[in-house]
């Protein structure tokens, strides 16, 4: 769904590309149907950036947006019957923001070292590219910077929203932070790939920290395949 997403982003207002657009409509879809979690993330930031392109193109971008907008209210269709199936008002269930889950990660004086080694990979990888400074046509940085802004705010979406009912403690709102951040792993290794030569021995480091990540998330399923417990 990302990948046909990028595909269509990237000429849109030039070229709008139907082909892509339809099974960009058919893949939200079924990534709707299964689980809501990659819309309520991607849908904003997709947002954003049509506003951003109608300001910075003067308007020219209206029309192409309204057809690529029109792709993402179609898949909602799904969503919208899922809404009144799981959240009725005499089950109590529904949204709330809250600010509980802030005051524990506040109160974790490891949180910020956990931060820093959770995306040691891609924060070196999106500096690397922005010393760059590069502006080429062929591997634009908007695709890595909106998997960052996408992994952000599914990021705030976890801290702040919550469920209120008896899916209170589900923790549905938090994964799509688990979706964006193997997403922004993805795309930051991608780019690390496209600027292998021009980024010289510094690939060596990224990869190196990349190979502990690896090691870590391996040792952590080594954990919960002998009991331990995780939490969304």
């Amino acid at each position: 769904t990302f990948l046909f997403f990028l595909l269509i982003e990237k000429k849109y207002i030039e070229r709008f590309n139907y082909k892509a657009a339809i099974a960009f409509t058919i893949l939200l879809t079924l990534t709707n149907y299964a689980k809501p979690s990659f819309f309520i993330g991607f849908a904003p930031i997709m947002l954003v950036l049509l506003i951003y392109d109608f300001i910075k193109t003067r308007t020219k971008s209206f029309i192409p947006a309204v057809k690529f907008g029109i792709c993402v209210l179609l898949s909602m269709s799904i969503l919208i019957y899922q809404f009144k199936v799981l959240f009725t008002d005499d089950e109590g269930q529904g949204t709330a923001l809250t600010l509980g889950k802030a005051y524990a990660l506040l109160s974790d004086k490891y949180i910020i070292l956990s931060e820093l080694c959770n995306f040691a990979f891609p924060l070196l990888v999106l500096i690397l590219c922005l010393a760059l400074n590069d502006k080429s046509k062929d591997m634009p940085l908007r695709p890595l910077c909106v998997s960052w802004l996408m992994y952000i705010l599914s990021r705030g979406e976890s801290i702040f929203i919550t469920e209120t009912g008896s899916r209170a403690n589900d923790g549905n709102y938090g994964w799509g932070l688990t979706y964006f951040s193997f997403q922004l792993y993805i795309v930051s290794a991608g780019y690390l790939i496209a600027y292998r030569h021009r980024l010289g021995k510094k690939v060596i480091l990224a990869w190196a920290i990349w190979g502990l990540n690896v090691i870590s998330g391996l040792a952590y399923f080594y954990k919960l395949y002998h009991g331990a417990y995780y939490l969304i």
